[in-house]
C-alpha cells in the first residue's frame, strides 16, 4: 500500500491492517507446515508399510536359498525323498513370499528384479526332482541368488531414497518452524514499534504536554503527523492549548490595565487619607479616626496588591530589571524581620533569625532579596498560630547561600505543595492567624490571599539564576528555601 495512503488511513484501519498482515503470515506458516508434515508422515508411512518389510523379505529370501542348497546337496548325497519333499515345501513358501513382495515394490527395477528371481526360483525348482538326483549342482541356484540381491539392492537402494527425502522434509519442517517463528518475531517487533510511535508515544507527549498546560506552563504546539485519531487529537489539543495561552495573555493585559488604573484612584485616597489624620481640614472624633484609618490601611491593602500584580507581569515579561551590587545579607534579613514583626507581634508570635555573623557579603538586588524575604515572612506569620514561632536562617552552600523561612503553622496538604509557587494558587485554605490589614502597609503586599505573592517570590528568585521550593507536613508546619548565587557572575 502506498505510504501516502496508508498515512490518511485511521488508526483503528492501520491496526486491522497490521492484525490482518500478521494474520495472513500465520495462516501461510501453518499452512506449509502442515503440508510439510503431511509429506512428512505419508512417507513414514510408505516406509513402514512397504520398504521396510520389503527389504526383510528379501533378506529372508536371500537366506532361504542357502538352505535349498543344503537340502539339494543331501538329496542328491542321500538320495532321501524326505529331503526332496522339504525342498519343494521351502519353494512353495519362497513362492508366497515373492507374491507378498508384488505389493510392497514401487519401482521398474525392483519390478523387473522380482520377476527375474521368480522366474529363477521356478527353474531351481524344476532343476530339482526324481530324474536329476544323479546330476551335479543345479546351474540355476547362482542365477537365483544372483536375481535375489540384485532385488535386495534395488530395494535398499529405494528405502535410502526415501528416508533421505523424509530427512530432507523433517529438516524443512524445522527450517519453516523457526523461519515462521522469526518471521512472526519480527512482524511482532514492527507491530508493536509502530504502536510505540504511532500510539503510545504521541500519548505519552500529550499527557506531558496536559500535565504542563495544568501547571500553566503553554509550551510550543505538538507536531502532528498524519490524520488518525491521534493526529486529530494532538491537534485539538493544540488548539485548546493556543485559546489557553491567548485567555492566559488576555487575563494577564486586563490585570495590568486594571492595575495601572487602579493605582491613581488608590494612591489619592491614600495621601486624602493621611490629609484627613494629620488634621488639615480639622480635629476628627475618634470614630472618624477610626474611619480614616480602616481607608489608610484598605488602600494600603489594594495598592500592596496592585504593585504584587504589576510585580508579577513585569516577571512574565522578562522586563524585570536587576540592580547586582554587593550587600550585607545578615543586614537584609534585619531589615526583613523588623518590617514584618509588628505583625508577628500582635499574632504572638516568636521571630528567630539564624544568620552567620562572619558570612561574606553576596552580589544581588538587595531591595528584591528583602522583597521575597517579606512576603515569606508574612506568610509564614500568616499560617502560624498564636505562640508559634517562626526562623529565618542563612548559611553558606558551596558557590551559592541557602536561606530558609521555617514556621510552625498548619502546613500545606501534600497535593497542593507542588503548586503553591503557581499564579493565583493558594497551598493553604485557612489563615491560622488572620493578620489586621496594617501588616501590608510595607507595601510588598502577598499577604492578602491573592496567590501573586509566592508566584513573584519565585520570579524574582529565578531572575536571580537561584531556585525556590516548598518543605511541608500538614498540620507540622512549612518551610520555604531559596537558593541564590553568591556572585554576579553566575546569575
Amino acid at each position: 500500500m502506498h505510504a501516502g495512503r496508508l498515512g490518511r488511513l485511521r488508526l483503528s484501519q492501520k491496526l486491522v491492517f497490521a492484525f490482518a498482515l500478521v494474520l495472513i503470515v500465520v495462516v501461510w506458516l501453518v499452512g506449509w507446515t502442515l503440508v510439510a508434515t503431511e509429506r512428512l508422515a505419508a512417507e513414514m508411512q510408505v516406509i513402514g508399510r512397504e520398504s521396510l518389510p520389503a527389504v526383510r523379505l528379501e533378506i529372508m529370501l536371500l537366506e532361504a536359498v542357502a538352505a535349498l542348497r543344503r537340502l539339494e546337496a543331501r538329496y542328491r548325497l542321500l538320495g532321501d525323498e524326505a529331503y526332496l519333499e522339504l525342498f519343494g515345501e521351502r519353494t512353495r513358501a519362497m513362492e508366497v513370499d515373492v507374491r507378498r513382495l508384488e505389493g510392497l515394490l514401487s519401482t521398474p527395477s525392483e519390478r523387473e528384479a522380482l520377476a527375474e528371481a521368480r522366474a529363477r526360483l521356478g527353474d531351481y525348482r524344476s532343476a530339482v526332482g526324481p530324474r536329476e538326483r544323479t546330476s551335479g549342482e543345479g546351474a540355476p541356484t547362482p542365477r537365483l541368488e544372483a536375481a535375489l540381491e540384485q532385488l535386495y539392492v534395488a530395494s535398499e537402494a529405494e528405502l535410502r531414497r526415501r528416508d533421505a527425502s523424509a530427512r530432507q522434509l523433517n529438516e524443512e519442517s524445522r527450517l519453516i518452524a523457526v523461519g515462521g517463528l522469526a518471521i512472526t518475531t519480527l512482524i511482532g517487533l514492527a507491530l508493536s514499534l509502530f504502536v510505540t510511535l504511532r500510539i503510545v508515544r504521541p500519548l505519552r507527549t500529550l499527557e506531558a504536554a496536559t500535565r504542563a498546560v495544568a501547571e500553566g506552563a503553554f509550551s510550543e504546539p505538538i507536531p502532528v503527523r498524519g490524520r488518525d485519531e491521534v493526529a486529530q487529537l494532538t491537534r485539538a489539543f493544540n488548539q485548546m492549548a493556543a485559546q489557553l495561552r491567548e485567555l492566559d495573555h488576555v487575563k494577564d493585559e486586563f490585570f495590568s490595565a486594571i492595575s495601572h488604573d487602579l493605582r491613581t484612584p488608590l494612591a489619592s485616597i491614600s495621601w486624602s487619607a493621611e490629609v484627613l489624620k494629620r488634621g488639615g481640614p480639622g480635629e476628627l472624633t475618634p470614630r472618624q479616626e477610626r474611619l480614616v484609618d480602616g481607608i489608610l490601611l484598605a488602600s494600603a491593602r489594594l495598592l500592596g496588591l496592585v504593585n504584587q500584580i504589576l510585580e508579577l507581569g513585569r516577571l512574565r515579561a522578562g522586563k524585570l530589571r536587576l540592580e547586582l551590587k554587593s550587600a550585607d545579607l545578615g543586614s537584609l534579613v534585619e531589615q526583613s524581620v523588623a518590617e514584618v514583626r509588628p505583625l508577628a507581634e500582635q499574632g504572638e508570635l516568636t521571630i528567630d533569625v539564624d544568620v552567620p555573623a562572619d558570612m561574606d557579603e553576596v552580589i544581588v538586588d538587595g531591595a528584591r532579596v528583602q522583597q521575597v524575604l517579606v512576603n515569606l515572612l508574612g506568610n509564614a506569620i500568616k499560617f502560624t498560630p498564636p505562640g508559634g514561632r517562626v526562623t529565618v536562617s542563612a548559611e553558606p552552600d558551596g558557590h551559592d547561600v541557602l536561606l530558609r523561612v521555617a514556621d510552625t503553622g498548619i502546613g500545606i496538604p501534600a497535593d497542593q505543595l507542588s503548586r503553591i509557587f503557581e499564579r493565583y494558587q493558594q497551598g493553604r485554605s485557612e489563615a491560622a492567624n488572620p493578620p489586621p490589614s496594617a501588616a501590608v502597609a510595607h507595601g510588598h503586599g502577598g499577604l492578602g490571599g491573592s496567590g501573586i505573592g509566592l508566584a513573584v517570590v519565585r520570579g524574582i528568585v529565578e531572575a536571580h539564576g537561584g531556585h525556590v521550593w516548598a518543605e511541608s507536613r500538614e498540620g507540622f508546619g512549612s518551610c520555604f528555601a531559596f537558593r541564590l548565587p553568591r556572585a554576579a557572575g553566575r546569575v
